[in-house]
């Protein structure tokens, strides 16, 4: 007889849904913890005892790794995407070549009421949708048989998501033909659970209307958006103004497994990372002065697919440490802060996130930075006036 299936701790899921996806015989389940977080969970009365579940989850098996051997500064030829794109376009650069190539693209797209889930694109109608950094846990749901799929039919695809869910890609895919697949990390601050977000947003949608998407990077970068179907603003703050944007920067609303994340590291998983490149000098591209995107090439077949989009981009080789030096995630995972066991506290009694983020040093953050920007505001304003009215007088 086989021994009794189990699934890894909960404080090392990351959510990868790895065994949700393998199981055959749908014995798990997603249940929502006392933290809004969702987890699989071993329904019993359906289990047969293949031990699937256990033999696909990368917590349990860890996948291998791969040391990058390049790193590139980079941005999009195209005047569009320099605009919507949420650094410099290197991710719509790579999916459209894929999709002109035949291939379809997997990433993080929107479901209903603007929830981020990981979806297939197949053309170009839909990669405006997998634009943009979406700061928030998205549900992977049974993606990988999809990705699976369409390997068995010899089709070619590309698969950007978070590094845990690579991880979980690869580990449900052992044994498979992957020659056709190409996998790009994204460099990940954390995933915070959906609840919290769509609460929050829902508190600013005061007239009820359908959301469509909300954004947070792209046209109107460091703004958390919220946008209704029709693409009318609903709600639009700044990130140093806004309560949500605030509190995720400052690592307090992340899934708990995130502060011991394993592959926040220089050791990826995919065969391409991909993020901004932070700390890029201002010489490095001097006739450009928008968003930049960093790629490191991980494997042989991620460098060989990056020389395929060259066409489309301007890109300037760099080194990998200067690539882990700008970014932390490539070095650690995120810290954790001082008032993450008050904001839990807080959340496990009320089950609200407003009300667990006011007991949070997030409101006298957002207040410190309206004071501080009020009073450098006068000055400037004065200076600017004294500077016009010279100026009317000459």
């Amino acid at each position: 007889m086989k021994d009794k299936p189990y699934l890894c701790d909960t404080e090392r899921c990351t959510g990868c849904m790895a065994c949700y996806a393998a199981c055959n015989f749908n014995a798990i389940k997603i249940v929502t913890n006392e933290l809004g977080i969702l987890l699989p969970e071993i329904d019993q009365t359906k289990c047969r005892n293949c031990n699937r579940c256990a033999a696909v989850c990368p917590a349990l098996n860890p996948v291998g790794r791969h040391t990058p051997d390049a790193a590139y500064a980079l941005y999009t030829k195209d005047l569009n995407d320099q605009g919507t794109c949420a650094s410099g376009g290197a991710a719509t650069a790579m999916c459209r070549f894929m999709l002109e190539s035949g291939g379809v693209v997997f990433g993080c797209g929107y479901a209903e009421n603007g929830k981020p889930v990981l979806k297939m694109v197949s053309d170009e109608n839909g990669l405006e949708e997998l634009k943009g950094s979406k700061y928030v846990y998205a549900f992977p749901d049974k993606i990988y048989a999809m990705v699976k799929d369409i390997l068995s039919k010899g089709n070619p695809c590309l698969f950007i998501a978070t590094p845990c869910q690579i991880a979980g890609l690869n580990s449900f895919l052992t044994g498979v033909n992957t020659e056709n697949l190409i996998t790009v990390d994204l460099i990940c601050h954390g995933t915070p659970p959906w609840s919290y977000l769509h609460e929050y947003i829902c508190s600013k949608n005061r007239n009820n209307d359908k959301i469509g998407r909300v954004t947070f990077r792209g046209k109107n970068d460091f703004f958390l958006s919220v946008l209704s179907s029709d693409d009318q603003i609903i709600y639009r703050r700044k990130s140093i103004y806004d309560s949500y944007f605030t509190s995720f920067l400052s690592n307090l609303i992340l899934r708990e497994n995130c502060y011991t994340c394993p592959y926040a590291s220089k050791e990826r998983v995919s065969d391409i990372t991909i993020g901004d490149f932070w700390g890029l000098s201002s010489e490095v591209f001097p006739e450009y002065s928008g968003r930049k995107s960093l790629l490191l090439t991980n494997t042989v077949k991620g460098k060989l697919f990056f020389k395929k989009i060259s066409e489309s981009i301007i890109v300037n080789q760099r080194s990998c440490q200067e690539a882990f030096e700008g970014n932390k995630q490539l070095n650690a995972p995120a810290i954790r802060p001082w008032d993450r066991d008050k904001f839990c506290y807080a959340y496990k009694r009320s089950g609200q996130f407003l009300k667990a983020l006011s007991v949070t040093s997030i409101p006298r953050r957002i207040l410190y930075y309206y004071i501080r920007n009020t009073i450098l505001w006068f000055p400037r304003k004065i200076r600017s006036w004294l500077t016009s009215h010279n100026g009317e007088n000459t």
